[in-house]
């Protein structure tokens, strides 16, 4: 105890001075990068969503995924055993998986299409006016 009453004025000091930056960063703390990469590494070890957008997205402004095209690769990737954890399959839909994607910040939207004759990769014919 008597450590702690001879420090005491430093100890103010540097709370003061900390409390000072803190105000100045409109009260925000500042996290170490040695934080932010054991918090990204977290994430990766338990999120399979985080895990599917590091291993199978990339960055591409003008691209476009539709909701169904999004969930059949992190399905096919899921199912390939490529993804370290599971999630609980009876609760994840494709709501899910764009709920959890907007919460990682990509900005995902839901797109119907609506075309006349479109012959998609399984050549089924699309009847006009069909959502798809």
């Amino acid at each position: 105890m008597d450590k702690l009453e001879a420090e005491f004025e430093g100890i103010v000091s540097k709370a003061i001075k900390a409390y000072s930056g803190l105000v100045k960063r409109g009260y925000r703390f500042t996290i170490p990068e040695s934080s932010h990469e054991a918090l990204m590494q977290f994430k990766n070890d338990n999120d399979p969503v985080y895990q599917f957008v590091n291993y199978a997205l990339q960055e591409d402004v003008e691209g476009v995924l539709t909701n169904d095209e999004l969930f059949q690769a992190y399905e096919s990737l899921r199912l390939s055993g490529k993804l370290e954890k599971d999630v609980d399959l009876c609760s994840f839909t494709k709501k899910t998986l764009t709920e959890k994607l907007n919460k990682l910040g990509l900005e995902i939207k839901v797109r119907k299409i609506v075309r006349s004759t479109l012959k998609p990769f399984n050549s089924r014919e699309i009847e006009p006016n069909e959502v798809i």
